[in-house]
């Protein structure tokens, strides 16, 4: 007996056995080739199996993870409070128990819980807001309340790499001025500071052109030729040296120096005797050659002098205007003195001396005026305005002390008299208005600054005179 083939093995029979072998050959093709298709079938059905069933290492991991993310849920649950009349009588967070309307509301553990991560972390806070958009923010703020001021300075703290510049870079350019090099003055350069320059030294540069042909002698046609070309010398120098700007007080200052160098070295020089001379028969004489020599120098010696001043002191606009007012007030109170004791020419009726003299005691004046407007201004800060009022205070009490005598005495009023109150008037109106426009540059109120009021009503043979005021 023949032993039983397994499931792999093909046998066949002795050929001995069969008594057809053809038909029993074929049938044994056949067998194996069905043996081999069952085969890859079996094996087919094995590797699908296996590539679809989780590996033990997965499974341990998955069940790692689920523990893990119920800890923290457990975690989170056990911090609620457990009473259930606590809870109720918080009325700070939801029932665990759903009612009907409920729907899909979460439970308290699922509103408290950290969503998990596939590490088990809870998600990180989102980042604060940029501080740069604050501080953008904040400027626009505070142009909604009118601080322009703050605005500017909160938009200059945006840096220029930050994506908000471009935006506080439109913003300023509407809202603040570039900025400029700061002056010595401190004073800001304007147009009209230089226009004002411009105009008083074409001015300036036709007084020189007049002064040169006095000295000269020159007339006719060359007196024109002269003049035109110092006028184009002054505009022109001017609108070149003042290319980048220039301040109010540097354009006061290179004005009024040279009109108190005129003045000054004309009374020096005629005081020294230079500018006038003796004649036979007619007293004395003024010498043009002279005086046009005498003004040129002042001239030249002004324009050095206001580029020392300007670069050693720096002067405001207000204070070359006070020592303006300063030096017109001494220069009236001076001459309305002399004038009280008679007409001029009648004083000096020919006499070097007695005009050696007055020129002289003018000139001591002025520089003690000058002297003293200068100290003052480097401990009172003056504005135009307030050197305007105060002008106009003095000529206002020159007026009046020169008005009240008239009226009193009529017609036949003592002009000496009359020249020696306008002179009291003055001074009085000066130190009044002095005192009474420190308001203007400290900001008073205007019922304190009309306290005072001056009237004066005409009466029979004279006049009436009232002032009254609040101290």
């Amino acid at each position: 007996m023949h032993p039983k083939p397994s499931c792999f093995e093909l046998s066949s029979p002795p050929v001995s056995r069969l008594r057809n072998p053809e038909p029993t050959a074929r049938r044994g093709r056949q067998g194996a080739w069905l043996a081999l298709l069952s085969l890859w079938c079996v094996s087919l059905w094995c590797v699908t199996a296996e590539a679809q069933a989780p590996s033990d290492a997965d499974s341990a991991q998955a069940a790692v993870d689920a523990d893990s993310v119920q800890a923290a849920v457990d975690a989170d649950s056990a911090q609620a409070p457990s009473d259930e009349s606590e809870v109720a009588g918080s009325n700070r967070r939801p029932s665990a128990v759903a009612s009907p309307t409920d729907g899909d509301r979460a439970s308290p553990a699922e509103l408290s819980a950290p969503t998990p991560t596939a590490t088990g972390v809870a998600s990180a806070p989102p980042p604060r807001a940029d501080p740069f958009w604050e501080i953008y923010h904040q400027a626009t703020l505070a142009l909604a309340d009118e601080e322009r001021e703050r605005a500017v300075a909160l938009l200059r703290q945006i840096p220029a790499t930050h994506p908000a510049a471009s935006e506080a870079h439109r913003l300023l350019d509407r809202l603040a001025p570039p900025e400029e090099p700061p002056t010595r003055s401190g004073e800001r350069r304007s147009v009209g500071a230089r226009v004002e320059l411009a105009a008083r030294q074409t001015l300036q540069g036709l007084g020189a052109g007049s002064m040169l042909c006095l000295t000269l002698d020159c007339d006719g046609a060359r007196f024109g030729g002269v003049v035109g070309v110092g006028m184009a010398l002054g505009l022109g120098l001017s609108l070149g040296l003042s290319r980048d700007g220039v301040t109010p007080g540097q354009a006061a200052l290179y004005s009024a120096l040279p009109r108190w160098s005129y003045i000054n070295g004309l009374l020096l020089f005629s005081a020294l005797g230079v500018n006038f001379e003796q004649g036979e028969f007619d007293g004395l004489s003024w010498r043009p050659q002279a005086v046009g020599g005498t003004l040129l120098l002042s001239h030249a010696l002004s324009l050095g002098a206001a580029a020392a001043v300007d670069f050693t002191l720096s002067p405001t606009a207000g204070d070359i205007a006070i020592m303006d007012v300063f030096l017109s007030t001494a220069w009236a109170v001076t001459l309305s003195l002399y004038r009280t004791a008679g007409p001029l020419d009648e004083l000096v009726d020919g006499r070097e001396g007695v005009l050696q003299g007055l020129t002289g005691g003018l000139l001591a004046v002025n520089a003690v005026a000058l002297t003293s407007a200068a100290l003052l201004t480097r401990r009172v800060s003056f504005s135009r305005l307030r050197a305007f009022l105060i002008q106009l205070g003095a000529a206002g009490g020159f007026g009046l002390g020169f008005g009240l005598i008239a009226l009193i005495e009529g017609d036949d009023f003592s002009t000496g008299r009359a020249f020696g109150t306008a002179a009291a008037g003055m001074v009085g109106g000066f130190a009044l208005s002095y005192w009474l426009s420190e308001r203007v540059d400290r900001g008073g109120d205007d019922e304190a600054s009309s306290a005072v009021q001056l009237s004066i009503s005409p009466s029979v043979g004279g006049a009436t005179a009232a002032i009254q005021g609040r101290f």
